[in-house]
């Protein structure tokens, strides 16, 4: 009788993590304790939504703004506004990442930062994290 196939638990990373030069200044923030220890059991599926909406490396900082009751993701030096282009970005890409199994991501990434936590960690996500995050909320 076979055995039957395992399949590696995905596991969805921030892509500079994995040592991607996707970070704003063209860097990276490889973590070699994921990438070469916890990384022989599980199966990456790398995101960098800055770098999949279009936004080059190296490019300007973003940052949140709140305005009013929204938090917007802005670029500082220049003023261009990202946030509907995220938000349309994140809901297309969170239907293809619906079988990732977790996330690790890199904290206090203005993108990324939110886009898994739950309607109750909301607030301080919004507040400390990023944007995208609130796409996922159920």
């Amino acid at each position: 009788m076979s055995q039957p196939v395992a399949h590696p638990i995905r596991v969805g990373i921030s892509a500079c993590l994995l040592g991607q030069k996707v970070r704003y200044d063209g860097g990276h923030k490889r973590d070699a304790y994921l990438v070469e220890t916890f990384g022989r059991f599980v199966e990456w599926v790398p995101v960098c939504p800055e770098v999949e909406t279009g936004l080059g490396t190296p490019r300007e900082t973003l940052r949140l703004v709140r305005i009013g009751e929204e938090v917007r993701m802005v670029m500082p030096r220049t003023g261009a506004d990202h946030t509907d282009a995220m938000r349309s970005h994140a809901e297309r890409r969170l239907k293809e990442l619906a079988q990732v199994s977790w996330f690790s991501v890199k904290w206090r990434v203005a993108v990324l930062g939110n886009l898994l936590s739950s309607a109750a960690t909301r607030r301080e996500f919004s507040r400390h994290g990023g944007l995208s995050f609130d796409e996922v909320r159920a």
